[in-house]
This record gives structure tokens, sequence and C-alpha cells, in this order.
């Protein structure tokens, strides 16, 4: 980050990777985001996302209380926690949702061949970031999920974009 842009960001202020990476790509965006709070529009394809961890985070905690969530089960779920009027139109909604039924779908046969062990799911963090400049920021978020693989932990976070990242991109992604 170069001088002219830390200054928009007060000394107190805390960070979370969402608002590293929109820092990162638009600091004027930010600045009006984060730090004058000015109010925007939902986006749909946060409530997607939103939507698809809420799911995930049901069937992560049956699944610990020994149910087998299978396709449909998921899917109700989905549809209880939905919500169209975050769309443009009610096509855009409908399709949006098919997608995430998809996603859904998708997410059971990767549960199936995964032999980890689940450890946590939303688990939040804390760590202050100390700056050259003597200052320290307080950095949050949440981990969506971590699992026991052999002793070693593993670290989820589920994406429900079109984006991928390249694997060689992963260490300098601000949100993994």
């Amino acid at each position: 980050m170069n001088p002219e842009k830390r200054s928009l960001i007060p000394d107190d202020f805390t960070l979370s990777p969402t608002s590293l990476h929109t820092y990162e790509s638009c600091p004027m965006r930010f600045k009006f985001q984060y730090v004058l709070r000015i109010p925007t529009t939902d986006k749909s394809f946060f409530q997607k996302g939103t939507a698809i961890h809420k799911v995930i985070e049901q069937a992560t905690a049956e699944t610990a209380e020994g149910k087998n969530p299978d396709a449909d089960r998921l899917i109700s779920m989905l549809h209880d926690c939905w919500k169209p009027e975050a769309f443009d139109s009610e096509t855009v909604a409908e399709q949006s949702k098919v997608s995430a039924e998809e996603s859904l779908r998708n997410f059971l046969d990767w549960k199936e061949k995964n032999q980890n062990r689940v450890v946590e799911t939303e688990k939040s963090f804390t760590y202050p970031l100390d700056l050259p400049n003597g200052k320290t920021w307080v950095v949050k978020g949440r981990i969506d999920r971590i699992e026991d693989e052999e002793g070693e932990a593993v670290v989820i976070d589920f994406k429900s974009g079109k984006s991928r990242i390249a694997k060689k991109d992963v260490p300098l992604d601000v949100q993994l």
C-alpha cells in the first residue's frame, strides 16, 4: 500500500479480507463503503454466496449430529433462506437459485469423496497487523471450514462465484 492510499484508513480501523480486497482494487470504493459507510444496494451475488454458505454450515452441523442430509434436504434449506428480492428480476433470481442448487449438488459430491474430519465451521479470527509507521490495524475474518487430514489442518474457503483463482495465485490472494 502506498502512503497516499494508506491515509484513507483511520488509525483504529478493523479490516476484513473482503475490505482489503476492495481497497486493493479501488481505494475510493473502499473509502465510500468502509470508511464513510455510504449505503449501497445489496449485490445479488452476495445473496447467492451467503445462502450457499448457510446451507453448507447447516448441513455440516446435521452431519455432526449423525444425520446425512441429501440433495433434497440441502435444496430445501436453500429455499428456506433464499431472498429473491435481492435480485434485479425474478428471472435473475431463479437463474441464480438454479445455479446455487447445482453448487450444493457439487458440494455433496465433494463431501462424499472427502475423508477429512471437520474440526470447525465459520471460525472467526482476529490478528493485529503491525505497520511500518508504528500503528497497528486489526484484521478480522471468518474461515468457512477447518478439517483434520491425518493430523494436518486443512483450511477450506468455499467459493460460489464464477471466477477461479489459479493455484499459483492462492498465496497472493488477500481473501485466501
